[in-house]
């Protein structure tokens, strides 16, 4: 299962209030967060920075304001796969995504968690990309993952209001967890190609027996 660790917080959508405590008449806004302006629970326009009045208002019942993050967000995937020769690795993949204030929108209202979608995209395409690798190829080859998944977020995110700056893997490293299981897979393929071998052996000199006994006999 593919982990996510977000970095640089504030990546989310969150609720806001505004600056006076009888209602949301007056809001402040950042400068690194595009502000959303909800009449009775509609969108209305995003919010430019500063101080900005929203409309009349009464105990926020008429007005409310949500916002996200306009700086570019770092977030981490690992994902535990197997190469082409049974090694099972973990691949680090850093994802560096941004809203501006075109997309601010699709941002706000489309996307529930951006973890999951990332997680699910990234994922995606390292499983069917480093399981046709060996595990040299896997280092080898690091920029070319981050090129397919790049091309891969870009396309998909762009339609949630997400745009993605940069995709690379940071690290591709054996995953010892797994080096067991296989070892014991591989010694019993081993045994079993061992006593096929075997059989087959012993199978021909018992034919080989068979028909130097019968030979001696029509004689």
């Amino acid at each position: 299962m593919a982990r996510i660790h977000p970095a640089g917080g504030g990546a989310g959508v969150r609720e806001e209030s505004g600056c006076l405590p009888c209602g949301n008449c007056l809001v402040v806004v950042p400068q690194d967060r595009f502000f959303a302006l909800e009449t009775f629970g509609k969108f209305s326009q995003i919010l430019e920075p500063g101080l900005r009045w929203a409309g009349f208002d009464v105990g926020g019942a008429c007005v409310g304001f949500r916002s996200i993050s306009s700086r570019v967000v770092q977030s981490h995937v690992r994902v535990p796969t197997k190469t082409a020769d049974n090694v099972f690795v973990d691949v680090d993949v850093a994802v560096q995504h941004t809203v501006s204030a075109a997309t601010a929108e699709d941002a706000l209202y489309k996307l529930d968690n951006i973890s999951e979608q990332l997680e699910s995209y990234v994922a995606g395409d390292v499983r069917s990309f480093v399981p046709t690798l060996t595990l040299d190829e896997c280092f080898e080859k690091k920029d070319e993952i981050s090129s397919t998944i790049e091309s891969t977020l870009r396309d998909a995110m762009i339609q949630y209001g997400h745009e993605i700056r940069k995709a690379l893997v940071v690290n591709v490293e054996q995953n010892s967890s797994g080096s067991s299981p296989m070892k014991e897979i591989n010694k019993q393929k081993r045994l079993r190609a061992s006593g096929l071998h075997f059989c087959k052996r012993l199978q021909w000199s018992s034919l080989c027996v068979l028909s130097a006994a019968s030979t001696a006999r029509g004689r």
